[in-house]
């Protein structure tokens, strides 16, 4: 581009043409300027520094083409004094028409960027509370069925033991008793006569009286009501429970069960199996009975049967 074609900004047409602005929109001024001058979009290009993409946005009104306001601005004002116009009225002028087609809102304004220091690129990304504890948790979740499963424990297993205890005075009786109780139902088992199961109760008593002088000492004392039955099952077995005179109720028990039953005059409980549990009454081992009418019966207080 030649010099020759630089439009004077100083001339006496400056004026005339600041008032032809106001007679159309700014992109349009500029446009026509332009052409009256004889220029190019090419040479107004190499002249002022201004892509020739954006020089058309804006004689276009094409605003979502254009940069942020402030090079908007600026190339505007370029623009606009390269033609010999007063380039800072040109470009308020543009912006104030982009803003009234936008009703008012600017919706390219860009917010301000902010620098960001050394401590905050390091700092790293806020974590929750919440996120953390349930971490934790899990973690702590995995590592107790890890240690579960290697050293093979149970921690539910309390869950399947029964709230019936037997006291802890009689723990070495029941043992005692329960190994002789085994032993006596091996002998039932293997059908061995009656006489064999007669000296396995005696057996069982003499061994019950060796492994606790408590037990003893509790046998000497008068039986009194109430009656407390402490009953451990040593194999399953049905039994049938009359308390007081009340309605006879039946239930089933396995091997291991153990159950506690009080009445305040009379108790009656009969077995389906011989030697099917470790009996005692109020604290004292009780005798399993002999069989009667085909079952195995225990009544409290004691009675005395014919023969």
């Amino acid at each position: 581009m030649s010099d020759e074609k630089k439009p004077d900004s100083s001339g006496p047409g400056t004026a005339g043409q600041e008032t032809e602005e106001i007679r159309e929109d700014a992109g349009g001024y500029l446009r026509r300027v332009r052409k009256e001058k004889g220029l190019t979009i090419r040479e107004v290009e190499e002249a002022t520094r201004v892509s020739a993409s954006n020089l058309r946005a804006m004689e276009a009104h094409d605003y979502d083409a254009l940069p942020a306001d402030t090079f908007t601005k600026g190339q505007i004002t370029l623009y606009a004094d390269f033609l010999g116009l007063d380039g800072r009225h040109i470009a308020t002028v543009f912006l104030s028409e982009r803003d009234a087609r936008r009703d008012g809102r600017r919706t390219r304004k860009r917010p301000p960027a902010q620098s960001l220091s050394a401590g905050k690129m390091a700092e790293p990304s806020h974590i929750s509370s919440a996120t953390i504890a349930a971490i934790l948790l899990l973690v702590i979740i995995i590592s107790f069925t890890i240690f579960c499963i290697y050293t093979s424990w149970n921690p539910f297993a309390f869950l399947t033991t029964r709230n019936d205890r037997v006291p802890a005075s009689m723990i070495g009786v029941l043992q005692s008793e329960e190994a002789a109780r085994q032993q006596g139902a091996m002998l039932m088992e293997s059908g061995q006569p009656a006489p064999d199961r007669e000296q396995h109760e005696s057996a069982l008593s003499e061994l019950t009286g060796a492994n606790s002088s408590r037990a003893a000492e509790m046998e000497a004392r008068p039986l009194a009501p109430p009656y407390t039955l402490t009953v451990r099952f040593t194999r399953a077995t049905g039994v049938e429970l009359a308390r007081d005179g009340g309605k006879t109720v039946r239930r089933s028990f396995l091997r291991g069960d153990t159950a506690n039953w009080t009445a305040d005059r009379r108790m009656t409980v009969r077995f389906d199996r011989p030697a099917s549990a470790i009996l005692l009454l109020n604290g004292r081992p009780l005798p399993f009975p002999a069989q009667r009418d085909g079952h195995w019966q225990v009544e409290i207080p004691a009675t005395q049967h014919r023969p």
